[in-house]
């Protein structure tokens, strides 16, 4: 038998791998994609809890499904001490205010929700769901963070750029840092599996073919790198954060 003389720094839990959404370029919008979908059981979770303590650096509660679906996700919250690191990416389609005021009542430090762009057709091309919703649910939670005086919880709008969306990089920082007041702006590639993986993907979604291959920054590598300088430059003006996936850059 081994003896753990600590608990883990860092601890990554998939609070569940089912998702309410099909995006074109995720695993949920293949059938199979996602072998067994299940939220985590709550009797799970309740053993992981007491792991959870102040010397653990970082918690990470989501996976490829959306967390807040997830009871699991909702026990674990408060139970996150102040000296951890927790965040999750949420498509924030499901915003009760239940839901509102144990996040923002909790220790949560990073919230990454995944947009895609600012334009309402094409986030319901890619994302098949109404983009005012989303925006709303962001407002909510800031407005309810700054009133609480929550300096900890941190909001980011998070883009996988695509050649569909690779042009709006900047309208998009506007909407989410400068209008809305979040805190940055994240963007990564979509991943390249090779050409015969990626064909996978392919699909007509929401009225909308979609070509995983066509859309990859590798095939459009001048363009991202113009529009990825852009839009480095225009944050550094403004003083806002944009975190570039490194990947982008090789």
């Amino acid at each position: 038998m081994e003896i753990v003389a600590s608990p883990p720094k860092v601890m990554e839990i998939e609070t569940s791998s089912i998702c309410n959404l099909r995006c074109v370029m995720c695993p949920q919008s293949i059938e199979g994609g996602v072998p067994r979908p299940n939220h985590l059981p709550e009797s799970i979770a309740e053993k992981i809890i007491p792991y959870i303590t102040p010397s653990t650096e970082c918690v990470s509660l989501h996976g490829i499904g959306e967390p807040f679906l997830s009871k699991s996700f909702w026990n674990i919250l408060p139970h996150i001490p102040k000296e951890c690191h927790a965040q999750c990416n949420t498509n924030l389609t499901v915003l009760t205010d239940k839901m509102l005021n144990a996040l923002v009542s909790s220790n949560f430090n990073l919230l990454n929700v995944s947009l895609d762009g600012p334009d309402p057709d094409l986030y319901f091309k890619i994302r098949g769901f109404d983009l005012s919703i989303i925006l709303s649910n962001m407002e909510k939670i800031i407005s309810a963070r700054n009133q609480a005086g929550n300096t900890h919880l941190k909001v980011y709008g998070n883009m996988t750029l695509m050649r569909c969306n690779i042009d709006t990089i900047i309208n998009f920082m506007d909407l989410i840092i400068g209008d809305l007041g979040c805190n940055a702006v994240q963007v990564w590639p979509l991943n390249n599996w090779g050409v015969s993986p990626n064909s996978r993907y392919n699909q007509i979604n929401n009225g909308w073919e979609f070509n995983y291959e066509e859309q990859g920054a590798w095939n459009h590598k001048e363009l991202y790198k113009r529009r990825l300088n852009e839009a480095r430059l225009y944050a550094e003006v403004r003083g806002w954060e944009l975190i570039i996936n490194d990947t982008l850059e090789e």
